[in-house]
């Protein structure tokens, strides 16, 4: 499953895969929180079936409490999802308070403050976990991606160029992409566009990269193409944080974008209702 989160590999070769030895494991043991939680991460990030998500996760907590990756993952994912966003950093700051030297879980609580738009506390976690380990790269865009939506768009661009000479990531090109034509280097922004499209012809890179790129450029229409392909394809699990990205604001009011967001949700609209943007 995490295979295709990373976009190491095409999560239609490993999604199946994973949501069925996620239920193999269950039926061997139906107290298995591991297994609980992988199925929890799938059925939020592939199949958009967010209670039911919900449930599994909730299961792996009742079944094992001190699990830091059932909190971990609930909160940055399900609970994100739906603009839960109190409860999500609840479960982030007890994965933390579980597993206190894991990086990509201090990282995450840091994601789970930018999607609520809380970003001084989001760069505080991001700085923290750098001061751990300098070379931890998703805390490195994070933070610059922090910065950004915080108005520090000099240091954002310090940060993701930081980045520039670590092996290719899709998410970094695009957030420096945005960053570049926010500053009116538009001619850079497109070279990036450029290097992402050659970076696809090595590995997978997702459609709400894309998007995030043509947002940056002002090309609404695109950016809206890619995510309706995202939806389509369901090959880019980011697709679920649609309703609440701080990246995609732009795109808010507009009826192709909006009627997106109702199709993704659908019957989730409803749990969807009492969040907090």
């Amino acid at each position: 499953m995490l295979l295709g989160l990373y976009a190491v590999g095409p999560p239609e070769e490993s999604v199946p895969k994973a949501r069925a030895s996620a239920k193999k494991a269950l039926e061997l043991d139906s107290t298995l929180a591991e297994a609980h939680s992988a199925l929890g991460l799938t059925l939020a990030l592939y199949d958009w079936d967010f209670a039911a998500s919900a449930r599994e996760f909730e299961s792996a907590i009742q079944f094992k409490p001190n699990y830091a990756t059932a909190h971990h993952w609930f909160g940055n994912s399900t609970l994100l999802i739906l603009g839960d966003f109190d409860r999500a950093i609840t479960e982030g700051k007890r994965a933390v308070q579980l597993d206190p030297l894991s990086l990509v879980i201090i990282s995450d609580l840091g994601g789970d403050y930018l999607m609520a738009r809380r970003y001084d506390e989001a760069i505080a976690e991001f700085k923290k976990v750098l001061a751990m380990d300098s070379r931890f790269y998703n805390a490195r865009w994070q933070l610059g991606e922090a910065l950004q939506l915080n108005g520090q768009l000099p240091e954002a661009i310090a940060e993701y160029e930081k980045t520039i000479n670590e092996p290719e990531n899709p998410r970094m090109l695009a957030l420096l992409s945005t960053a570049y034509a926010s500053i009116g280097k538009r001619d850079e922004a497109l070279k990036l566009l450029a290097q992402l499209d050659q970076a696809a012809t090595r590995r997978v890179v997702g459609a709400y990269n894309y998007a995030l790129v043509h947002v940056g450029l002002g090309e609404k229409d695109k950016a809206i193409d890619d995510l309706e392909r995202a939806y389509r394809e369901r090959s880019d699990p980011h697709i679920v944080n649609i309703k609440f990205d701080p990246m995609l604001d732009p795109l808010r009011g507009d009826p192709r974008f909006e009627a997106l967001v109702t199709k993704i949700f659908g019957a989730n609209e409803t749990a969807s209702g009492n969040s907090k943007r």
